[in-house]
């Protein structure tokens, strides 16, 4: 179950996952249909969600290529020996102590 704004975008259940909140209205294909006007809305919304990104993959890999390495460089200039092993206390240090005093 996916909640929106104003309560599920998909789904049947009309309480939230904790019992503790009921959302009124409209779910699932209602919900998108009452919001869009479109009673097909809710299959083309997955569609989009489907191809869209496809069109995309190689951009993409090549930014999270890209970043892999400026987190690997900047773990390794920040956290390595000179021979790339681990600095271990150098580390555990980083992220264990007072944020103060960084």
């Amino acid at each position: 179950m996916v909640y929106g704004p104003t309560g599920p975008a998909y789904g049947r259940a009309k309480v939230s996952p904790s019992k503790d909140i009921t959302y009124p209205g409209s779910q699932g294909k209602a919900f998108w249909t009452e919001i869009t006007g479109d009673p097909d809305f809710y299959l083309r919304l997955i569609a989009v969600n489907r191809d869209e990104p496809a069109k995309h993959r190689q951009e993409y890999e090549e930014a999270w290529a890209a970043a892999l390495n400026r987190f690997t460089r900047d773990f390794s200039n920040d956290f390595c020996f000179q021979d790339g092993r681990i600095d271990w206390e150098k580390l555990v240090r980083f992220v264990s102590e007072d944020t103060d005093k960084k």
